[in-house]
Parts: C-alpha cells; sequence; structure tokens
C-alpha cells in the first residue's frame, strides 16, 4: 500500500468486547438463572398440558384409579391430587449448569415408572426438547452479548 496506512488488529477493535465476553463465560449464573425460570415456566406448562417434554400425552390413569380421583378430589387431572409434586419443582443456578427437579422421593417413581405399592407408568415432567434448546441458546447468547 502506497502513501500511508494504519493496521488495526483484532485486539484494536474489539479488545474491550473480547475481555467482556471473557469475563462474563467464567460465571454464567445469571444466564443459568434466566435458564432456570424458563425450564420452570416449561414445566408447569407440561403438568397443565399433561404430556412429556417431547409432547406426548401422560398415560392415562386406570378407570379404578380416576373413579377414586373424582370421588376424593372432584378432579380428573394426572400427577395433580394435592398440587405438592407439580409446586415443589426448582432450580439451582450455577456458574456453569442449572439443575432442575424436586426433592421429594416419589417424583423420580413418576419421572421414570417404577413401582410404589402398585405399577406406576412413567409420566415425564422434566426434560429439554429442541425448541427448549433453541430457547436456552438464545437466553445463553442474549446474556453473552448484552451491553454491561
Amino acid at each position: 500500500m502506497a502513501g500511508t496506512h494504519m493496521t488495526m488488529g483484532i485486539q484494536d477493535m474489539a479488545g474491550p468486547a473480547l475481555a467482556a465476553l471473557g469475563q462474563r463465560l467464567t460465571d454464567l449464573t445469571p444466564a443459568m438463572r434466566d435458564v432456570g425460570e424458563y425450564m420452570l415456566r416449561e414445566t408447569e406448562e407440561r403438568f397443565r398440558k399433561e404430556t412429556d417434554p417431547v409432547g406426548r400425552p401422560w398415560q392415562a390413569l386406570k378407570p379404578k384409579t380416576l373413579a377414586a380421583k373424582i370421588r376424593k378430589h372432584k378432579s380428573t387431572k394426572i400427577l395433580t391430587r394435592d398440587h405438592r409434586l407439580r409446586s415443589s419443582i426448582n432450580y439451582e443456578p450455577s456458574r456453569r449448569s442449572v439443575e432442575i427437579g424436586s426433592p421429594l422421593v416419589y417424583a423420580a417413581v413418576h419421572q421414570l415408572g417404577g413401582v410404589a405399592g402398585q405399577n406406576i407408568p412413567a409420566r415425564p415432567f422434566l426434560g429439554v426438547n429442541a425448541q427448549n434448546m433453541d430457547e436456552i441458546g438464545r437466553i445463553i447468547a442474549d446474556y453473552l452479548l448484552e451491553d454491561r
């Protein structure tokens, strides 16, 4: 190049932005908190719709169980006798992850299926689907790219 010129490297152009990004990458707790809130809403929707993470309906109640539920609780909703399980779902964010679940012992039987006096089919309420992954990616990207 004849005459005069100047050269700008990536450090000159994006140094402060890259430094801020590097700092955010060391502690993703705020983003993980947002992911946890999002997944709480998604899990609540699964209870409302009575579906697993990919949208498949939970196995219907057996006629005998359904009749008892209607008689005792005036409800036909699955996994919502007293809303204890539903309201026990919580999350714990950390610097690199978020844990979502229920502390109730019987939550695992309902999530995975098993035997608890009788055979209980799996009715998954926790999990992540492709749409969730897209939204989680957006949440994390927004956190990393936001101006602070």
